[in-house]
């Protein structure tokens, strides 16, 4: 009977620091994000060239959007470099800045990396505005560890039709 007491005793004790230990892990992998939105990236137009940022802790990243002065009805080949910075996840969001266009997010999947520098790629697309010309936030949002930086840059598009 003292033997079986024992047993649950150590039976009790087991399960509760195991518990203890799973509450640890969970903790641990779900803390929240904390977002860092940066300024908007200066004299860079998404649109025809590629743009650079730096991020606060070091490192940078180069985005870039082809094919150049697209029409929002083709298909946009997005593109993100990223030198000394171990990125968990990119995702690009577009905005229009006078207009809502609807929920224009896309993820970036991660290429091959080289020399300190990691590629991530992806495809997206725009809404038509009735406008001709619409003006964009293109936000790219990296996650680092459990920190989101939201990096926008500018954006013109035009379309006339056809």
């Amino acid at each position: 009977m003292k033997l079986l007491k024992q047993h649950g005793l150590l039976l009790v004790v087991g399960l509760l620091v195991l518990g203890l230990l799973s509450f640890g892990v969970y903790q641990a992998n779900n803390q929240p994000l904390q977002t860092i939105n940066l300024p908007i990236v200066e004299n860079c137009q998404l649109e025809s060239t590629a743009c650079v940022a730096k991020l606060p802790n070091g490192g940078e990243v180069k985005f870039e959007i082809t094919p150049k002065n697209a029409k929002p009805t083709q298909t946009l080949e997005l593109d993100l470099q990223a030198k000394q910075v171990d990125i968990d996840s990119v995702k690009v969001k577009f905005d229009g800045k006078t207009m809502n266009m609807g929920f224009l997010e896309y993820n970036l999947k991660p290429k091959d990396s080289k020399d300190e520098t990691a590629y991530f790629n992806g495809q997206g697309g725009l809404s038509v505005c009735i406008r001709g010309k619409m003006d964009w936030v293109v936000t790219v949002k990296i996650q680092i560890d459990n920190k989101l930086y939201n990096i926008p840059f500018s954006m013109d598009t035009y379309y006339f039709g056809g």
